[in-house]
């Protein structure tokens, strides 16, 4: 079986940054519901995605809040697993 079993999880930057932002969202309010490490890393997964797009335009104050954002979840996901 694969580490991932869930490819909804699975973050790509393949597709637009708008979609990766929708997925960004359904997983804030996934955490919400269930504070679990697997989520809080996916959304790290996307937010780094996203911040890799060659078609995402931000301004550098709104990279350096994803990059904020970024790190605050990095720490949820810690925590989650201690």
């Amino acid at each position: 079986m694969s580490k991932n079993p869930y490819p909804i999880f699975t973050a790509s930057n393949q597709g637009q940054p708008e979609h990766i932002k929708m997925k960004l969202k359904m997983f804030i309010r996934l955490y919400s519901r269930h504070q679990s490490a697997m989520v809080a890393d996916t959304v790290v997964m996307h937010i780094c995605a996203l911040l890799a797009h060659a078609n995402f335009k931000e301004d550098a104050k709104q990279r350096c809040q994803y990059r904020t954002l970024e790190m605050h979840w990095r720490r949820l996901a810690w925590n989650a697993r201690n």
